[in-house]
C-alpha cells in the first residue's frame, strides 16, 4: 500500500508533462477574447483588438489568448495576435509557452509563425521540458528541424 502523502495515478501520470497535452476548456474560464478564439471566430477577435482589448489577458486558468490560438492550430489568429504585438513568452499555469503548446499538440504552422517572430525554443516548463523534447516525443521530425534552425539547444537536458 502507499503512503498517503504519494501522488495520486493522476498526478503521477502527468509528472512527466507528456501526459494530457489538450486543454480543458470550460466557458466560464474564457474572457471575451479567449471566447472569439475558441469559436474561431477571427473577425470578432479583430474587433476586440481595435477597441484595445488586453492582448496578453489571461483566462482563470492562466492561459493567454496566444495560447488558445496555438492549442487550436488557427494560425491566422496566431498572426493577428503576433502582429498586435502580443506577448510570445508568456506562461501559462503549467510554464508553457505558446510555442511549447503549439509543438505538443502539433501545430506546426503555429509553432512556426512564432519561431518566425522570435519566440524562444529554449524555455523550459514546469516538467523541464522545452519544445524540442515535446517535439522528440511526437517523433514530429519536421518540428525538429525547424526548432534546430531558430536555435533550439540539442543539448538541453530536462528536470529527471
Amino acid at each position: 500500500k502507499e503512503p498517503e502523502s504519494w501522488p495520486t495515478l493522476k498526478e503521477r501520470l502527468r509528472l512527466d508533462g507528456f501526459s494530457f497535452p489538450e486543454y480543458r476548456i470550460k466557458l466560464s474560464h474564457l474572457r471575451r477574447i479567449h471566447r472569439a478564439i475558441c469559436y474561431g471566430r477571427l473577425e470578432k477577435l479583430r474587433y476586440l483588438l481595435l477597441t484595445r482589448s488586453d492582448v496578453n489577458k489571461r483566462d482563470k486558468k492562466e492561459r493567454t489568448p496566444l495560447h488558445l490560438a496555438c492549442a487550436t492550430g488557427q494560425p491566422d489568429m496566431v498572426s493577428l495576435l503576433v502582429s498586435a504585438r502580443c506577448e510570445l513568452n508568456v506562461y501559462d499555469r503549467e510554464y508553457r509557452t505558446p510555442l511549447i503548446k503549439a509543438v505538443q499538440l502539433r501545430q506546426e504552422v503555429c509553432a512556426t509563425i512564432l519561431l518566425k517572430n522570435g519566440a524562444d525554443p529554449n524555455i523550459m516548463d514546469f516538467y523541464g521540458k522545452t519544445a524540442l523534447h515535446y517535439a522528440v516525443y511526437n517523433e514530429d521530425t519536421s518540428m525538429i528541424e525547424t526548432l534546430l534552425c531558430y536555435g533550439a539547444d540539442i543539448e538541453e537536458r530536462g528536470k529527471v
